[in-house]
């Protein structure tokens, strides 16, 4: 028999304040999911935290292809890549894009 016992998350205690109405939109939000507006809360807001690291994440690649970009003067040109997702979009599997030399 294990003694071992499961690892409980920690929690931090905040306090917002929200206008009435947004609360009431909270509250009736929370009802519909099944959730207590604590629970509901928990969820918006670990899904916004996600949000904005995937943004980070996105911003931080769409740097470094433009960084690329200005450094080689290769990209692929936009002709070349809308024929390539009509093509996926038909069912096809096309080769993968050659960039070229823009500028």
């Amino acid at each position: 028999m294990s003694t071992a016992r499961k690892a409980r998350p920690r929690f931090a205690t905040t306090s917002v304040k929200i206008p009435t109405r947004t609360k009431a939109m909270v509250v009736r939000a929370a009802k519909d999911s099944g959730k207590t507006v604590h629970g509901y809360l928990l969820d918006v807001i670990e899904e916004a935290a996600k949000r904005a690291a995937l943004r980070r994440e996105f911003v931080t690649s769409a740097e470094a292809s433009l960084a690329g970009y200005k450094r080689t003067g290769l990209a692929h040109r936009a002709e070349d890549v809308h024929a390539w997702f009509e093509a996926k979009a038909r069912g096809e599997n096309p080769p993968p894009l050659k960039p070229v030399k823009i500028r």
